[in-house]
């Protein structure tokens, strides 16, 4: 595996944990309530499921065959991948955290179809042109930003309630 394709897979392995721990301090009892202007922690785990099981996965497995990318991902609309999360947001905690654990390791496994080199290479994605390692950088961001969102709620929310 490429050096670079290490170290990415090495940061989405750690926010995976990270957000699991994010997840596991906020009482089960609080997972499904959304504090004011946020969603729950079974919204956001399912968004991020969403986006990497109909998005990221797709997209670095194309590249990783060398396909083009541009066109893996479903044409769907904000709409409906909303519906699909708010419909995954209603299974347990769990079950939504293990299917973004299989997609998740799906982007990692496609790492050992690169060389450093082509993990760099922009190609043709949903996002223009980008390179795999843009892509897996965006998933690890996009990790840390709903995983600082359930970090919010452990925090904040149950003060705000009176816990």
């Amino acid at each position: 595996m490429a050096v670079l394709g290490q170290e990415l897979g090495r940061l989405l392995r750690e926010s995976e944990l990270q957000l699991e721990w994010a997840v596991s301090l906020v009482p089960e009892s609080m997972q499904r309530s959304s504090p004011p202007g946020m969603w729950s922690v079974a919204r956001n785990l399912a968004h991020l499921a969403v986006y990497e099981e109909v998005i990221a996965a797709p997209t670095v497995r194309a590249l990783a065959e060398g396909r083009d990318a541009s066109t893996v991902t479903p044409q769907e609309t904000e709409q409906s991948l909303s519906q699909r999360e708010e419909v995954l947001s209603g299974q347990a905690v769990d079950a939504i955290m293990e299917r973004l654990r299989m997609a998740r390791e799906q982007q990692i496994e496609a790492l050992g179809a690169f060389s450093d080199e082509t993990l760099s290479a922009p190609e043709r994605t949903a996002w223009g042109r980008t390179s795999a390692a843009w892509v897996l950088n965006k998933t690890f961001q996009h990790t840390w930003e709903h995983g600082n969102t359930i970090l919010q709620i452990a925090l904040f929310y149950p003060r705000s309630e009176g816990a």
